[in-house]
Protein backbone atom coordinates (compact mmCIF):
# COMPACT_ATOMS: atom_id res chain seq x y z
CA UNK A 1 0.00 0.00 0.00
CA UNK A 2 1.48 3.44 -1.30
CA UNK A 3 1.83 6.45 1.28
CA UNK A 4 -1.18 8.45 -0.56
CA UNK A 5 -3.40 5.23 -0.31
CA UNK A 6 -2.63 5.08 3.44
CA UNK A 7 -3.12 9.10 3.85
CA UNK A 8 -6.66 8.55 1.92
CA UNK A 9 -7.79 5.72 4.04
CA UNK A 10 -6.39 7.57 7.23
CA UNK A 11 -8.61 10.86 6.48
CA UNK A 12 -11.39 8.50 5.49
CA UNK A 13 -11.41 7.22 9.28
CA UNK A 14 -11.17 10.01 10.38
CA UNK A 15 -13.66 11.89 8.92
CA UNK A 16 -16.10 8.45 9.77
CA UNK A 17 -15.08 9.47 13.42
CA UNK A 18 -15.95 13.11 13.42
CA UNK A 19 -19.41 12.31 12.03
CA UNK A 20 -20.43 10.12 14.24
CA UNK A 21 -18.86 11.41 17.13
CA UNK A 22 -19.41 15.00 16.53
CA UNK A 23 -21.34 15.51 13.19
CA UNK A 24 -24.28 12.87 14.31
CA UNK A 25 -24.61 13.97 18.23
CA UNK A 26 -24.86 17.43 16.70
CA UNK A 27 -27.82 17.20 14.37
CA UNK A 28 -29.49 14.99 17.07
CA UNK A 29 -29.46 17.76 19.25
CA UNK A 30 -29.87 20.63 16.47
CA UNK A 31 -33.10 18.78 15.77
CA UNK A 32 -34.52 18.86 18.93
CA UNK A 33 -34.26 22.90 19.38
CA UNK A 34 -37.43 24.13 17.38
CA UNK A 35 -37.08 27.78 15.68
CA UNK A 36 -39.96 30.27 17.72
CA UNK A 37 -43.40 29.79 15.40
CA UNK A 38 -45.83 27.46 14.64
CA UNK A 39 -44.30 25.90 11.51
CA UNK A 40 -42.45 23.70 14.38
CA UNK A 41 -38.75 24.58 12.39
CA UNK A 42 -35.68 23.04 13.52
CA UNK A 43 -32.50 24.43 14.02
CA UNK A 44 -31.25 21.11 11.47
CA UNK A 45 -33.81 22.44 9.15
CA UNK A 46 -32.82 25.74 9.20
CA UNK A 47 -29.06 24.52 8.82
CA UNK A 48 -29.74 22.34 5.75
CA UNK A 49 -31.28 25.11 4.09
CA UNK A 50 -28.22 27.53 4.93
CA UNK A 51 -25.52 24.91 3.49
CA UNK A 52 -26.88 24.77 0.35
CA UNK A 53 -27.37 28.49 0.11
CA UNK A 54 -23.86 29.19 0.80
CA UNK A 55 -22.75 26.29 -1.59
CA UNK A 56 -25.12 27.02 -4.64
CA UNK A 57 -25.73 30.88 -3.76
CA UNK A 58 -22.13 31.82 -5.01
CA UNK A 59 -21.48 34.04 -2.18
CA UNK A 60 -17.90 34.63 -3.25
CA UNK A 61 -18.21 36.50 -6.67
CA UNK A 62 -21.33 37.80 -5.05
CA UNK A 63 -19.39 39.29 -2.39
CA UNK A 64 -16.82 40.82 -5.02
CA UNK A 65 -19.35 42.52 -7.35
CA UNK A 66 -20.85 44.30 -3.98
CA UNK A 67 -16.93 45.27 -3.10
CA UNK A 68 -16.21 46.89 -6.29
CA UNK A 69 -19.58 48.94 -6.29
CA UNK A 70 -19.38 49.99 -2.65
CA UNK A 71 -15.68 51.15 -3.38
CA UNK A 72 -16.53 53.40 -6.60
CA UNK A 73 -19.05 54.68 -4.32
CA UNK A 74 -17.38 55.59 -0.90
CA UNK A 75 -16.43 59.48 -2.16
CA UNK A 76 -20.07 60.31 -3.62
CA UNK A 77 -21.17 58.87 -0.88
CA UNK A 78 -18.79 61.62 1.17
CA UNK A 79 -19.75 64.36 -1.32
CA UNK A 80 -23.68 63.38 -0.60
CA UNK A 81 -23.56 63.43 3.03
CA UNK A 82 -20.91 66.42 3.60
CA UNK A 83 -23.49 68.64 1.80
CA UNK A 84 -26.29 67.92 3.97
CA UNK A 85 -23.92 68.87 6.94
CA UNK A 86 -24.06 73.00 6.44
CA UNK A 87 -28.00 71.60 7.24
CA UNK A 88 -27.46 69.70 10.88
CA UNK A 89 -27.83 71.60 13.64
CA UNK A 90 -25.26 69.81 15.62
CA UNK A 91 -21.80 71.38 16.30
CA UNK A 92 -18.23 69.56 15.31
CA UNK A 93 -20.30 67.27 13.21
CA UNK A 94 -17.79 67.44 10.73
CA UNK A 95 -14.59 66.27 12.93
CA UNK A 96 -16.85 63.98 14.84
CA UNK A 97 -17.93 62.30 11.17
CA UNK A 98 -13.85 61.99 10.88
CA UNK A 99 -13.36 60.48 13.96
CA UNK A 100 -16.33 57.70 13.17
CA UNK A 101 -14.19 56.80 10.08
CA UNK A 102 -10.80 56.49 12.26
CA UNK A 103 -12.99 54.46 14.67
CA UNK A 104 -14.17 51.83 11.41
CA UNK A 105 -11.63 51.45 9.39
CA UNK A 106 -8.55 49.40 9.12
CA UNK A 107 -5.38 50.72 10.71
CA UNK A 108 -2.76 52.93 8.70
CA UNK A 109 -5.57 53.76 5.79
CA UNK A 110 -7.55 56.20 7.79
CA UNK A 111 -4.97 58.95 7.09
CA UNK A 112 -4.82 58.21 3.41
CA UNK A 113 -8.51 58.51 3.67
CA UNK A 114 -8.46 61.50 5.37
CA UNK A 115 -6.29 63.19 3.00
CA UNK A 116 -8.68 62.67 0.29
CA UNK A 117 -12.18 63.50 2.16
CA UNK A 118 -10.26 67.15 3.29
CA UNK A 119 -9.48 67.51 -0.33
CA UNK A 120 -12.70 66.52 -1.38
CA UNK A 121 -13.92 69.07 1.15
CA UNK A 122 -11.82 72.24 -0.48
CA UNK A 123 -14.11 71.90 -2.95
CA UNK A 124 -17.29 74.17 -2.84
CA UNK A 125 -20.22 72.56 -3.23
CA UNK A 126 -23.84 73.76 -4.22
CA UNK A 127 -27.16 73.23 -2.37
CA UNK A 128 -29.41 70.18 -1.88
CA UNK A 129 -31.06 71.02 -5.35
CA UNK A 130 -28.07 71.47 -7.20
CA UNK A 131 -26.73 69.05 -10.35
CA UNK A 132 -23.23 68.08 -8.02
CA UNK A 133 -25.29 67.01 -5.19
CA UNK A 134 -28.18 64.95 -6.79
CA UNK A 135 -25.45 63.38 -9.19
CA UNK A 136 -23.39 62.29 -6.07
CA UNK A 137 -26.88 60.74 -4.57
CA UNK A 138 -27.28 58.77 -7.70
CA UNK A 139 -24.03 57.70 -7.64
CA UNK A 140 -24.08 56.70 -4.02
CA UNK A 141 -26.74 54.39 -4.43
CA UNK A 142 -25.07 52.20 -6.80
CA UNK A 143 -23.06 50.28 -3.58
CA UNK A 144 -26.58 50.03 -2.13
CA UNK A 145 -28.30 48.94 -5.64
CA UNK A 146 -25.76 46.70 -6.23
CA UNK A 147 -26.77 45.27 -2.54
CA UNK A 148 -29.54 44.37 -3.37
CA UNK A 149 -28.75 42.43 -6.91
CA UNK A 150 -27.00 40.24 -4.59
CA UNK A 151 -29.85 39.52 -2.41
CA UNK A 152 -32.19 39.01 -6.04
CA UNK A 153 -29.50 36.16 -6.73
CA UNK A 154 -30.24 34.00 -3.64
CA UNK A 155 -30.09 30.45 -3.79
CA UNK A 156 -33.74 30.07 -2.43
CA UNK A 157 -35.07 32.58 -4.47
CA UNK A 158 -36.20 35.87 -3.98
CA UNK A 159 -38.70 38.03 -5.55
CA UNK A 160 -37.36 41.15 -7.40
CA UNK A 161 -38.75 44.55 -8.24
CA UNK A 162 -38.32 45.95 -11.26
CA UNK A 163 -35.01 48.51 -12.40
CA UNK A 164 -36.75 51.84 -11.63
CA UNK A 165 -38.38 50.80 -7.74
CA UNK A 166 -34.67 48.79 -6.97
CA UNK A 167 -33.33 52.21 -7.59
CA UNK A 168 -36.28 54.55 -5.63
CA UNK A 169 -35.35 51.58 -2.86
CA UNK A 170 -31.50 52.08 -3.05
CA UNK A 171 -32.08 56.08 -2.79
CA UNK A 172 -34.45 55.62 0.11
CA UNK A 173 -32.17 53.40 2.00
CA UNK A 174 -29.46 55.49 1.39
CA UNK A 175 -30.73 58.60 3.03
CA UNK A 176 -31.92 56.28 6.10
CA UNK A 177 -28.43 54.98 6.19
CA UNK A 178 -27.29 58.35 6.46
CA UNK A 179 -29.91 59.78 8.74
CA UNK A 180 -28.81 56.93 11.26
CA UNK A 181 -25.04 57.96 11.33
CA UNK A 182 -25.92 61.26 11.71
CA UNK A 183 -28.51 59.94 14.67
CA UNK A 184 -25.40 58.18 15.83
CA UNK A 185 -23.19 61.54 15.81
CA UNK A 186 -25.62 63.34 17.73
CA UNK A 187 -25.74 61.05 20.73
CA UNK A 188 -22.43 60.94 21.30
CA UNK A 189 -22.45 64.71 20.92
CA UNK A 190 -25.09 64.29 23.43
CA UNK A 191 -22.76 62.14 25.64
CA UNK A 192 -19.66 64.06 25.62
CA UNK A 193 -21.58 66.58 27.12
CA UNK A 194 -23.41 64.86 29.77
CA UNK A 195 -20.10 63.50 30.79
CA UNK A 196 -18.84 67.04 30.95
CA UNK A 197 -21.65 68.34 33.01
CA UNK A 198 -21.18 65.89 35.27
CA UNK A 199 -17.19 65.98 35.40
CA UNK A 200 -18.32 70.30 36.35
CA UNK A 201 -20.37 69.06 38.81
CA UNK A 202 -18.14 66.83 40.38
CA UNK A 203 -20.27 64.45 40.02
CA UNK A 204 -17.90 62.05 37.27
CA UNK A 205 -14.15 61.69 37.20
CA UNK A 206 -11.92 62.01 34.73
CA UNK A 207 -10.89 58.62 34.63
CA UNK A 208 -14.33 56.69 34.51
CA UNK A 209 -15.77 59.74 32.49
CA UNK A 210 -13.31 58.43 29.60
CA UNK A 211 -14.24 54.82 30.39
CA UNK A 212 -17.80 55.58 30.28
CA UNK A 213 -17.68 57.67 26.78
CA UNK A 214 -15.50 54.61 25.30
CA UNK A 215 -17.99 52.71 26.18
CA UNK A 216 -20.93 54.36 24.94
CA UNK A 217 -19.21 55.39 21.63
CA UNK A 218 -18.88 51.45 21.08
CA UNK A 219 -22.70 51.08 22.21
CA UNK A 220 -23.85 53.26 19.83
CA UNK A 221 -21.51 51.89 16.79
CA UNK A 222 -22.87 48.45 17.48
CA UNK A 223 -26.75 49.62 17.85
CA UNK A 224 -25.87 51.99 14.43
CA UNK A 225 -24.51 48.65 12.64
CA UNK A 226 -27.52 46.59 13.58
CA UNK A 227 -29.93 49.43 12.21
CA UNK A 228 -28.45 49.74 9.31
CA UNK A 229 -28.19 46.03 8.68
CA UNK A 230 -31.55 45.54 9.46
CA UNK A 231 -33.04 48.52 7.24
CA UNK A 232 -31.03 46.61 4.63
CA UNK A 233 -32.56 42.95 5.02
CA UNK A 234 -36.25 44.63 5.60
CA UNK A 235 -36.54 46.95 2.72
CA UNK A 236 -33.95 45.33 0.32
CA UNK A 237 -35.95 42.26 -0.40
CA UNK A 238 -39.46 42.61 -2.47
CA UNK A 239 -41.71 40.33 -0.08
CA UNK A 240 -41.47 41.38 3.75
CA UNK A 241 -42.59 37.73 4.49
CA UNK A 242 -44.01 38.91 8.05
CA UNK A 243 -40.34 39.28 9.70
CA UNK A 244 -39.66 40.89 12.06
CA UNK A 245 -37.25 44.73 11.41
CA UNK A 246 -34.47 43.29 13.98
CA UNK A 247 -33.94 39.19 12.50
CA UNK A 248 -31.81 36.54 13.38
CA UNK A 249 -30.01 37.50 10.02
CA UNK A 250 -29.22 41.09 11.10
CA UNK A 251 -28.31 40.11 14.48
CA UNK A 252 -25.73 37.62 12.84
CA UNK A 253 -24.41 40.38 10.36
CA UNK A 254 -23.70 42.26 13.02
CA UNK A 255 -21.71 40.13 15.34
CA UNK A 256 -19.92 38.95 12.30
CA UNK A 257 -19.16 42.44 11.05
CA UNK A 258 -17.58 43.36 14.29
CA UNK A 259 -15.79 40.48 14.54
CA UNK A 260 -14.13 40.18 11.21
CA UNK A 261 -13.12 44.23 11.70
CA UNK A 262 -11.60 43.73 14.89
CA UNK A 263 -9.49 40.31 13.51
CA UNK A 264 -8.43 41.51 10.48
CA UNK A 265 -7.64 45.22 11.72
CA UNK A 266 -5.52 43.05 14.53
CA UNK A 267 -4.00 41.59 11.24
CA UNK A 268 -3.65 44.33 9.41
CA UNK A 269 -1.77 46.18 12.40
CA UNK A 270 0.76 43.26 13.30
CA UNK A 271 1.12 40.98 10.06
CA UNK A 272 -0.12 43.18 7.11
CA UNK A 273 3.12 43.74 4.53
CA UNK A 274 0.81 45.39 2.06
CA UNK A 275 2.50 48.78 2.66
CA UNK A 276 6.14 47.55 1.89
CA UNK A 277 4.72 45.59 -0.43
CA UNK A 278 2.73 47.82 -2.69
CA UNK A 279 3.47 51.30 -1.14
CA UNK A 280 0.91 54.13 -1.63
CA UNK A 281 -1.65 51.89 -3.18
CA UNK A 282 -1.69 49.31 -0.44
CA UNK A 283 -4.05 51.59 1.33
CA UNK A 284 -6.74 50.95 -0.90
CA UNK A 285 -5.86 47.37 -1.72
CA UNK A 286 -6.77 47.10 2.26
CA UNK A 287 -10.38 49.10 2.17
CA UNK A 288 -11.14 46.91 -0.40
CA UNK A 289 -10.12 43.71 1.24
CA UNK A 290 -11.89 45.11 3.92
CA UNK A 291 -15.03 46.31 2.40
CA UNK A 292 -15.27 42.23 0.35
CA UNK A 293 -15.07 40.87 4.07
CA UNK A 294 -17.48 42.93 5.04
CA UNK A 295 -19.98 42.30 2.19
CA UNK A 296 -19.60 38.84 2.54
CA UNK A 297 -21.13 39.21 5.80
CA UNK A 298 -23.71 40.60 4.82
CA UNK A 299 -24.71 38.07 1.97
CA UNK A 300 -24.51 35.74 4.51
CA UNK A 301 -27.02 36.95 7.00
CA UNK A 302 -29.21 37.69 4.62
CA UNK A 303 -28.83 33.71 3.50
CA UNK A 304 -30.04 32.91 6.82
CA UNK A 305 -32.84 34.70 7.33
CA UNK A 306 -33.97 33.49 3.89
CA UNK A 307 -33.15 30.07 5.33
CA UNK A 308 -35.58 30.52 7.82
CA UNK A 309 -38.14 31.66 5.38
CA UNK A 310 -37.48 28.63 3.11
CA UNK A 311 -37.36 26.63 6.14
CA UNK A 312 -40.85 27.63 7.30
CA UNK A 313 -42.34 27.47 4.13
CA UNK A 314 -41.52 23.77 4.07
CA UNK A 315 -42.70 22.61 7.05
CA UNK A 316 -45.93 24.53 6.26
CA UNK A 317 -46.52 22.89 3.27
CA UNK A 318 -46.67 25.71 1.22
CA UNK A 319 -43.85 25.96 -2.01
CA UNK A 320 -40.60 27.14 -2.05
CA UNK A 321 -39.17 29.48 -4.58
CA UNK A 322 -36.02 28.58 -6.68
CA UNK A 323 -34.61 30.23 -9.62
CA UNK A 324 -35.35 28.43 -12.91
CA UNK A 325 -38.35 27.91 -15.68
CA UNK A 326 -41.62 26.16 -15.51
CA UNK A 327 -39.32 23.11 -16.98
CA UNK A 328 -36.50 23.30 -14.19
CA UNK A 329 -33.54 24.28 -15.75
CA UNK A 330 -32.06 27.41 -14.68
CA UNK A 331 -32.22 30.28 -17.00
CA UNK A 332 -28.90 31.67 -18.82
CA UNK A 333 -27.26 35.28 -17.62
CA UNK A 334 -28.68 36.86 -14.94
CA UNK A 335 -32.05 36.51 -15.88
CA UNK A 336 -34.87 34.55 -13.19
CA UNK A 337 -37.93 33.39 -13.49
CA UNK A 338 -38.95 31.55 -9.78
CA UNK A 339 -40.71 29.01 -10.07
CA UNK A 340 -42.29 27.14 -7.38
CA UNK A 341 -42.03 23.42 -6.20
Amino acid sequence: MSAITRLRSWFGYLKAFLHQRITRPLMVVADHIKYPGPENVSFLDIGRFFIMGLQQGDIQSRARSISFDFFLAIFPSIIFFFTLIPYIPVDGIQDRMLFLLQEVLPPYTFEAARTTIEDILKQPRGGLLSFGFLFALYVSTNGINSLIDSFNQSYHGIEVRSAFQQRMVSVYLTMMLAIIVILSIALIVIAEIATNYLETKNLLNAGPRILLLQTGKWIILIAMALCMISFLYFFGPSKKNKRPFISVGSVTATILLIATSIGFNYFIANFSQYNKLYGSIGTLIVILIWINFNSLQLIIGFELNASIENAKRSKSGKKKLIPGDQTGKDLPGDTKIYRSI
